[in-house]
């Protein structure tokens, strides 16, 4: 729970450094993305490992989804603070850094279990691109989009 807290305010607070839009509505939007996101792609995992029988590989990809979200979560408690009450150009420093430092453990987590798991994928790699597609690019990017229409950005 500590991490969707976490991540809605992150992102919030970008939004709010970078468009100065200070409107509380958006913050329940966001938080709504993120729990959504994460719940669908728990849930179609789950059925996905379910059906197809590797439910031992989507429960292990699950495990390690929860454990760097908590990781992460614990990195973006003093981000927040520091976003919220420093001054502007420490605050932007701060956001490009957790920024970084989020793509660097996506990608870790990418690379980590597709290693474990290469004789799953091994087998046909455009399954994993598809997976990638679907469950780690589109969220982020249909929550860009809803907020752009919304006049966010």
């Amino acid at each position: 729970g500590l991490y969707f807290v976490g991540m809605s305010l992150f992102l919030y607070l970008v939004v709010l450094h970078y468009y100065g839009i200070r409107a509380p509505v958006y913050l329940l939007h966001i938080v709504g993305f993120v729990l959504a996101a994460y719940f669908f792609r728990h849930l179609s995992l789950k059925l996905l490992g379910y059906i197809f029988g590797i439910s031992a590989y989507t429960e292990r990809y699950l495990f390690s989804i929860v454990v760097f979200c908590c990781m992460f979560a614990v990195i973006l408690i003093p981000a927040n603070f520091i976003i919220t009450f420093v001054s502007y150009e420490l605050a932007e420093k701060c956001i490009v850094l957790v920024t970084l430092l989020f793509g660097v453990l996506f990608f870790y987590r990418q690379m980590r279990e597709l290693i474990f798991h290469n004789a799953l994928w091994r087998s046909n790699p455009f399954h994993f691109l598809l997976y990638l597609c679907t469950f780690e690019l589109a969220p982020p990017v249909l929550m860009f989009t809803y907020l752009n229409r919304q006049g966010v950005f």
